[in-house]
């Protein structure tokens, strides 16, 4: 399980370096966008884990998908809202709020098979 997390942490870090990468080469008025789109990497990227931990029944991806959401949801709320412009503070507020939605929904429709997932070794 370490060595999972090891990897998934060292993956989300290449996945991140290139757009970081690219928008500092583009000058400091793309800040904002770099940081809508690392909110955005990293979300679609614990969806991703989330969805293979559920249908490959590892419980280690469902937590650190959990985790990587937490961490986003946080640097949404706490370090890009500060930073963002008001069009992109809006966008990133819509696509955390429906992500979230859509996460809601999928456990209360699955909640008894989330919890069999959850007991389970």
């Amino acid at each position: 399980p370490t060595l999972r997390v090891v990897g998934h942490s060292l993956l989300l870090y290449t996945v991140s370096a290139e757009p970081i990468r690219y928008f500092k080469m583009l000058g400091p008025t793309y800040n904002s966008v770099s940081n809508f789109s690392l909110s955005l990497i990293w979300a679609l990227y614990a969806a991703f884990t989330m969805t293979a931990g559920i249908i490959r029944k590892l419980r280690g991806e469902r937590i650190f998908a959990t985790f990587l959401f937490g961490v986003v949801t946080l640097k949404v709320f706490i370090y890009d809202s500060a930073q963002l412009s008001e069009l992109y503070r809006i966008l990133s507020f819509i696509s955390l709020g429906v992500i979230l939605l859509v996460i809601s929904f999928l456990f209360y429709r699955y909640k008894d098979r989330i919890k069999h997932f959850l007991t389970e070794s």
